[in-house]
């Protein structure tokens, strides 16, 4: 293969300065069907991005996935960064990010509350509300297309229940169970919801019209949108 050509998937959509006046660049690429992801959530969820990495490196990375999708920034209830990450030293830095954290921010319970994230450490301490998803590598796959359709259908289903994560494919598999509202709410019933056929409804528009949001919104945490934060070769993968 020539060094000047590369495959269409692995052109980044946006490159930016790691430092302001640095001649290091970071090439950002962005998992298949990602636009079309955000959009539809914003529809369903209260959205926010939650990395790692400093604030700057937050903004520039929110600024560029806004130019590939119009509007990704005005759908931001907040931009969390590494001052609100716990970090552990277990011979190297472990990073969590506590969903309780992103509950307070945002003004939802956090049993409301769902984390998409490739790491399994930073949602360690809410398995019930994680939603993994296989790291990106560049190539494309129907992760997204998939997670859009089962969110779509837990979001329709619970109404203000708690959201259950225990239908999705990459589900943490420790006997974990959705968290539980006040007694005094009726989920009995969307308990006894079937479980949705993901292959059958990622073949579906997952834009249906809403006029108005539940006066209680869940909060989606936008693991699926922050940059990476380890290196390789001098670009990032989200």
């Amino acid at each position: 293969m020539s060094a000047q050509y590369r495959p269409p998937h692995l052109c980044p959509p946006f490159v930016f300065e790691v430092l302001e006046g640095s001649e290091r660049r970071r090439e950002v690429r962005l998992r298949t069907g990602l636009a079309k992801f955000l959009n539809t959530m914003s529809e369903h969820f209260s959205l926010a991005v939650w990395t790692a990495a400093p604030l700057v490196y937050a903004q520039q990375i929110v600024d560029g996935i806004d130019k590939v999708v119009p509007h990704f920034k005005e759908q931001l209830v907040c931009v969390m960064t590494e001052e609100e990450v716990d970090v552990a030293w277990r011979g190297r830095p472990i990073v969590t990010k506590p969903l309780a954290k992103l509950a307070a921010t945002v003004g939802v319970p956090l049993w409301r509350c769902l984390i998409v994230d490739d790491t399994p450490s930073t949602y360690a301490d809410n398995p019930a509300n994680a939603l993994p998803v296989p790291s990106f590598k560049g190539a494309p796959d129907d992760v997204l297309p998939l997670l859009g359709a089962f969110l779509v259908q837990i979001s329709t289903a619970a109404g203000v229940a708690p959201l259950d994560v225990q239908g999705w494919m990459y589900a943490p598999k420790y006997g974990v169970h959705a968290l539980h509202p006040p007694a005094s709410l009726d989920t009995q019933a969307q308990s006894q919801a079937p479980a949705p056929d993901l292959k059958e409804a990622a073949g579906e528009d997952l834009s249906p019209a809403v006029e108005s949001k539940p006066a209680s919104e869940p909060g989606l945490q936008g693991g699926a949108v922050q940059a990476g934060d380890e290196e390789v070769d001098e670009y990032d993968l989200c």
